[in-house]
């Protein structure tokens, strides 16, 4: 059973990092990697599951893929991300995609990302991985 965590962590990383952008992140399998936002970066020395992001990618192929460390719907933005959001056009997929104002507000600010557990996150991206969680959540409340 998840501990729910993620966000008391994310807080406290960006407080150890003078306020900065923190995402949650979860390995997904080379397979699946051009289905999401994954990050290029490195781990922090010293801090357990924290990595310092260097780029960001939306939706990948498995070559240009800089890791298998995909954006999992947890953010801690600073407020230029929404500034950059808010001129945004479409890129992949015809879709404004918040993976790019992620990777433009790096030019500008640090970012870290917290290593989260397949118990932690859900992908809900496609009919049969959203019903998988739907059945995955419904066995855990109700045993």
């Amino acid at each position: 059973m998840p501990d729910n965590n993620i966000c008391p962590r994310m807080l406290e990383v960006s407080r150890a990092h003078d306020g900065a952008s923190v995402i949650a992140v979860l390995p997904v399998p080379d397979e699946q990697v051009h289905r999401f936002g994954i990050i290029d970066g490195a781990p922090v020395e010293g801090e357990d599951g924290v990595w310092k992001v260097n780029s960001l990618v939306e939706k990948p192929a498995l070559e240009d893929a800089p890791s298998n460390l995909s954006a999992f719907g947890r953010y801690l933005l600073s407020a230029r991300v929404m500034e950059l959001l808010a001129d945004a056009k479409p890129t992949v997929g015809g879709e404004i995609q918040l993976t790019d104002a992620l990777d433009a507000v790096l030019a500008e600010e640090e970012m870290y990302a917290v290593v989260i557990s397949d118990e932690d996150g859900f992908d809900t991206g496609t009919v049969e991985t959203w019903l998988d969680t739907n059945n995955k959540l419904y066995a855990r409340k109700n045993g």
